[in-house]
């Protein structure tokens, strides 16, 4: 391939061979020369795949061979504002592989860099045209929705995908996604399609067949080039033989859709379950989907699969604008279930389920973003969520904050070269001190000691970073001070090495303790007089991610969660020695627990199980006071979610401790909330451990939902999104879960927090990762727009003593 840089020929060739240039909106396909322009790069956009960095280079070897009178036949035939947005969400999913190698990230990012700035250079902004009376609406719907669209992986066509896939995945064993109702399909042709319904027909559909509508006389009108009136007319205009396999489970209504639904209507009064709509025309569309609605026939829950929506010419002018216009009238919310090219023109079909529905309005006014919801689980948008400040650059950039001595929110950097300053009182974001180190995964998590100073916990920087949040020490208000602290001799040698400390503690006696994950020896951060020393017997230190978070207990010993060692780590600070707990319970590996929870109930530390299948349990008080460590089960099995196929991997990523002193279990790749009850101290009695909530199967994203999370002021818990599109609301007094989105839309991306701390001001701000934003989580406003309050004020019950808070503000942190 590398060989076709020098070759126009060749390359013209190549990428001719990538299908026929009908990009998007022109009403003739593209020339040759835009379709060598564009070919491969809308075949990318498509298929998801990740080009290597050779077919780049030839993207942008053929820009540069483009004349300007090709550049300008370019910009009349495509509009390059809707080319630009929909490029840029490709090129950002290119950046998304698999592919974890650090160098490879990065050169794929400058590759998206040179292509994107040779696309602003090479184009000049134009509108797009569309003969319809809202067109800047509808503009807006299209730029908006294809890219959600687009967000969505499927590897078969969607209708396959819903009747064999999305049906099946049922939240609960007595809850189905498939509503009951009726299976109808508008547009049979060759039946191939309507059979694939009728084989995988389940017992919530009404009549046990699948209805299938045409007139088999072809279309009525023209639709596009090479499409005119009476295409796909079937000989004699008769109905398609179908398999025997099916027998009895279609039936067919012959005749234009105008003359045959509205008696069908009438003899049929149950909701659509599943509508397939391969109408192809935009009236037809319109009119089966209008009859629809106002019969009320579509509710929340039906699933709509259009066959041809996007990527052909005049694609906006067909099932598209038909739903548009539907999704505006009816102000209708839905989720996008996948999108997928099913032919060779590259002619795209996509499902959608619906969420909810509003009332009927009399014109087409787009509805507001909150209407696009993506989960098929309970979700709701609201104004308690806000993203603050500039766009901050650069990829994982926060482990974690801090809030100051002065009120304001510090972000301890990972990758990023500045602390980054959340102010509650101002709102503002923003970077303090000077530029440091442009390294990796400098430190991770950090504590507020009682001299006021934030002390970063040393990933893999060799220095602890000192954060002077107290006001009385800066001369200009929340301008803080800030140094690196370096080790004694004798401990220099600890602090090198990656990934050494995963968090830490304040202990009775002041200081800092790090939890070793690959270090040998526990990190001591002597307050206020800034030593970094070690300690500990290195042969009972040795492995690698042994221990993820800790907590301080009542008998004044830190007690360390073993995610790959053997046995619970406790560290004694008074004496500097460390020891280990529960061994012969388990073995070595298998990231068994992701942090801890403290339960005043019964003065004991609960592990959250992450690849473990059982939750974990340190007495302080148990063997005599030297400490006891037990494993206990939940009513069900604690796994991983459907999507993982029974791997039992990274099922819980944190735990928050609620008003009720149960503890919450935080899902990363759980379809559940795990609600953990302690007993009573001195009652006899063992905890217990249950699901509660909905099943989060359905959510666009199933992999690391949420991580980390906080109690609010409403005594509801609020987890952190990571890679979820929406912040969990668990309401402890209910036992429920609910997915929230701010009223901008859905939170879209990867990784995006983790974790954050709590202001003063009862908000929640999480520091970004993989966001460019922070984001405000506000319980208040929250419960106004809920109209509802989730039980005891978790902030009053649950954080008069130290070790509430600890446990609390622990879990925000990821510990």
């Amino acid at each position: 391939m590398g060989d076709h840089l020098d070759n126009s020929s060749a390359i013209a060739a190549d990428l001719h061979s990538f299908g026929p240039g009908y990009l998007l909106t022109g009403n003739e396909p593209l020339s040759d020369s835009a379709s060598q322009a564009f070919g491969l790069c809308i075949r990318w956009w498509q298929q998801r795949k990740a080009y290597t960095k050779v077919k780049l280079c030839m993207l942008l070897d053929i820009w540069k061979r483009q004349t300007q009178d090709q550049r300008d036949l370019i910009n009349q035939q495509f509009p390059a504002l809707l080319l630009q947005r929909l490029l840029e969400s490709s090129l950002l999913t290119y950046c998304d592989t698999k592919d974890d190698n650090p160098r490879h990230s990065e050169a794929r990012a400058r590759s998206v860099h040179e292509l994107l700035k040779a696309l602003k250079e090479r184009f000049t902004l134009t509108e797009i045209s569309l003969e319809c009376d809202d067109s800047k609406q509808y503009l807006e719907f299209i730029q908006v929705e294809t890219v959600r669209a687009y967000s969505t992986k499927l590897f078969v066509p969607p209708l396959k995908h819903v009747v064999t896939r999305y049906f099946s995945e049922s939240p609960s064993p007595t809850e189905s996604v498939c509503i009951p109702g009726l299976w109808l399909e508008f547009g049979v042709d060759t039946g191939k399609t309507v059979e694939l319904m009728a084989q995988h027909l389940r017992q919530e559909v009404a009549h046990g067949a699948v209805f299938g509508f045409d007139s088999f006389e072809g279309l009525p009108e023209d639709w596009r080039p090479g499409f005119d009136r009476g295409c796909f007319k079937r000989d004699g205009g008769c109905p398609p033989s179908l398999s025997s396999d099916v027998a009895g489970k279609v039936v067919l209504v012959k005749g234009l859709f105008q003359d045959t639904l509205p008696s069908f209507l009438d003899e049929h009064p149950e909701p659509v379950s599943l509508l397939h709509l391969d109408s192809d025309l935009y009236s037809s569309a319109s009119f089966v989907l209008s009859e629809l609605l106002n019969r009320s026939r579509i509710q929340i829950g039906t699933v709509i699969v259009f066959d041809e929506l996007f990527n052909y010419c005049g694609f906006e002018q067909g099932e598209l604008r038909a739903w548009f216009e539907v999704v505006s009238r009816f102000s209708l919310r839905y989720r996008w279930l996948g999108i997928k090219q099913i032919c060779k023109e590259q002619v795209l079909a996509a499902a959608v389920v619906i969420t909810g529905l509003g009332e009927k309005t009399s014109g087409s006014e787009l509805p507001c973003k909150e209407h696009h919801v993506v989960s098929a689980r309970p979700l709701i948008s609201h104004s308690g969520l806000r993203l603050l400040g500039k766009p901050l650059p650069g990829k994982d950039k926060y482990n974690g904050g801090v809030t100051g001595a002065d009120g304001c929110i510090y972000g301890i950097p990972a990758d990023a070269n500045e602390v980054l300053q959340i102010c509650p009182d101002t709102q503002d974001v923003t970077t303090v001190g000077w530029v440091l180190a442009d390294a990796k995964q400098k430190w991770l998590r950090g504590c507020l000691a009682h001299d006021n100073c934030v002390y970063g916990i040393p990933c893999c920087a060799e220095t602890v970073l000192k954060i002077d949040t107290d006001p009385s020490h800066s001369k200009h208000p929340q301008q803080p001070t800030m140094s690196l602290l370096e080790p004694t001799r004798d401990a220099a040698e600890n602090l090198k090495g990656t990934w050494k400390w995963h968090g830490g503690v304040v202990a009775r006696d002041g200081n800092i303790y790090g939890v070793p994950a690959n270090a040998t020896s526990v990190l001591k951060i002597s307050v206020p007089s800034g030593e970094v020393t070690t300690f500990g017997d290195a042969s009972l230190l040795e492995g690698d991610y042994k221990w993820y978070g800790g907590l301080l207990a009542a008998d004044g010993a830190i007690y360390c969660i073993p995610q790959n060692a053997d046995a619970v780590l406790k560290i004694l600070p008074e004496a500097e020695e460390v020891v280990l707990i529960g061994q012969g319970l388990f073995g070595r590996g298998d990231w068994k627990w992701h942090g801890c929870t403290f339960s005043p109930r019964d003065q004991c530390i609960y592990g959250i199980p992450n690849h473990g299948d059982t939750c974990l349990r340190i007495d302080p008080a148990g063997n005599g006071g030297e400490g006891e460590v037990t494993l206990f089960e939940a009513a069900e099995p604690i796994e991983s979610g459907a999507h993982r196929r029974g791997d039992g991997k990274y099922k819980y990523e944190g735990a928050v401790l609620g008003g009720d002193e149960n503890i919450y279990c935080i899902p990363g790749d759980a379809d559940y909330v795990l609600k953990i009850v302690p007993p009573r101290a001195g009652s006899g009695e063992q905890p217990t451990a249950h699901r509660i909530g909905p099943s989060f199967a359905g959510e666009s994203k199933c992999n690391n939902k949420w991580q980390n999370g906080f109690l609010g002021a409403d005594g509801c818990i609020y987890a952190v999104p990571h890679k979820a599109e929406g912040v969990l609301r668990i309401d402890p007094s209910r036992d429920t879960a609910t997915s929230i989105q701010p009223e901008s839309g859905p939170l879209v991306g990867r990784d995006k927090w983790q974790s954050g701390a709590l202001g003063h001001d009862g908000c929640f701000y999480c520091t970004p990762f993989l966001a460019k934003d922070v984001l405000k989580i506000d319980p208040v406003q929250l419960e106004q727009e809920f109209g509802q309050h989730g039980g005891s004020n978790g902030m009053r019950s649950c954080c008069d003593n130290f070790e509430g808070l600890s446990s609390i503000m622990t879990s925000a942190l990821g510990l």
